[in-house]
């Protein structure tokens, strides 16, 4: 992606697990997102896979949910939400 790193609040995407890019795209929206930074992303059809691989990149509070987080648009099937922790130096203060 062509931002700076932790330079996001927020990253949506959607069906990223289907790509064979999808978990370098996971890494780089880890990357670019900024201490406690979100990322919503949202796969049409069955269960989300990408759970270990968030786990693997970094990512903390992972939830999986069926239904669509985008109100009242129902294309959506399944999504995750995923967050971005604080470094460790802010933790041992």
């Amino acid at each position: 992606l062509p931002f700076p790193d932790g330079s996001m609040d927020i990253i949506i995407t959607s069906n990223l697990d289907i790509q064979p890019e999808g978990k370098d795209a996971f890494r780089e929206a880890f990357r670019v997102l900024k201490p406690k930074g979100r990322l919503i992303s949202a796969k049409w059809g069955s269960p989300y896979p990408g759970i270990d691989v968030l786990k693997k990149v970094g990512f903390t509070n992972i939830q999986k949910r069926i239904g669509t987080p985008f109100g009242p648009y129902s294309g959506f099937n399944w999504f995750l939400m995923a967050s971005k922790p604080l470094p460790e130096s802010v933790h041992q203060e």
